[in-house]
């Protein structure tokens, strides 16, 4: 954090922005979700995977992050795959365009604006004024921008 804010931080590729975002997604995952539900990551043999599978005992939650607008409800080979074999409670996909949804085989997949997940981990913590986790969602978020 000290270099990025002295300036002396830069993306050596932008292949990294994904994997920054995911990495957001997750620590706002984790101050929403609380024990004794777990986040978990899921992947096959065959490389099929889902970024965030949240346990909550009986019934499971898949969420796939995507660094971009998703112009139309899309949803990946490797999401499909686990919908078809879990039939999770819920499926989000967390993306930077606009909220919609689409129904598969009869299960419902949210298309959510990432900020909607920003702001329903503030709201959860009861911190809506600028607070500590406020803070550390504006820097990072400064940090995945940097082309």
């Amino acid at each position: 954090m000290a270099n990025f804010a002295n300036r002396r931080f830069e993306l050596k590729r932008k292949s990294e922005n994904g994997h920054l975002f995911e990495n957001f997604v997750y620590l706002l995952l984790r101050e929403k979700i609380k024990p004794p539900a777990t986040v978990h990551f899921y992947r096959t043999k065959d490389q099929a995977e889902v970024d965030f599978v949240v346990n909550r005992g009986k019934n499971v939650e898949a969420i796939e992050v995507k660094f971009r607008e998703l112009a139309e409800p899309k949803v990946s080979r490797s999401l499909r795959h686990f919908m078809d074999r879990y039939s999770p409670a819920r499926t989000k996909v967390i993306h930077v365009g606009k909220k919609f949804e689409k129904e598969l085989d009869g299960l419902k997949v949210e298309f959510v604006p990432w900020w909607e997940l920003m702001r329903g981990a503030t709201d959860c913590l009861g911190r809506c004024d600028g607070g500590v986790l406020t803070g550390v969602v504006s820097i990072k978020m400064e940090l995945l921008f940097i082309n």
